[in-house]
């Protein structure tokens, strides 16, 4: 069929679709992934569309790890293989705000980025290793974390 006659509408019925400027995350039955792949590759000769297939029931999604758990979504943070945990050190010779930004950051993705407590207590106390290993003190971080609707009682 001509890519210009051909109906720029898929056919079936997408139980999910989220977008965020070009990345997007989709359901589709894993016998119609080619498909919808080529479909959408047809739609524009000058954008070609990649896809990543969940493992083990999660994907990245942007600075998300998407989790289906019994037709759920779950979410917490994703860190990529390369990932270091190197932060500006708290005893470098830099400006104290882009290291209290840092914090602030951090914390705050864990609170919009997790779903659930237990998600939410790993994700904490994984940050306070991280700052201690950037050798932040106490008193800073606790000046510094994002505490709006802080969910747990952990040391952050």
């Amino acid at each position: 069929m001509d890519l210009f006659t051909e109906p720029l509408s898929y056919k079936r019925t997408l139980p999910l679709w989220l977008r965020y400027v070009d990345d997007t995350l989709t359901a589709v039955h894993k016998h119609e992934i080619d498909d919808f792949h080529e479909h959408f590759n047809r739609q524009n000769a000058g954008i070609q569309f990649t896809n990543k297939i969940e493992e083990n029931g999660k994907i990245p999604f942007l600075d998300c790890l998407v989790t289906r758990d019994n037709n759920k979504l779950r979410t917490t943070i994703y860190r990529k293989p390369t990932h270091t945990d190197s932060l500006l050190d708290q005893s470098s010779y830099n400006p104290t705000s882009p290291k209290a930004t840092t914090l602030r950051t951090l914390t705050r993705r864990v609170q919009l980025d997790c779903d659930s407590p237990d998600s939410i207590t790993d994700e904490i106390k994984s940050l306070d290793n991280v700052f201690n290993k950037n050798n932040y003190s106490q008193d800073f971080i606790r000046h510094n974390i994002c505490t709006t609707e802080r969910q747990t009682g952990s040391s952050l």
